[in-house]
């Protein structure tokens, strides 16, 4: 007679411990400041690329 295999699943939110639960949320913030901050520094050098293309067309007219 075979045993049976356990189903190695994740905890469902509801029931994770509230210690768990804060870092969980806690890594997430980081992320998203992360990305926030990324985001923010890639439209700077957009808007400095668009800054000096506009400085050389002026300057050719």
């Amino acid at each position: 007679m075979s045993t049976r295999k356990r189903i190695a699943s994740k905890v469902p939110l509801y029931k994770l411990p509230k210690k768990q639960e804060e870092q969980e949320e806690m890594d997430l913030k980081k992320v998203r400041a992360a990305m926030l901050k990324e985001l923010d520094e890639n439209r700077k050098k957009l808007n400095e690329w668009y800054d000096t293309e506009m400085d050389k067309n002026l300057k050719k007219a």
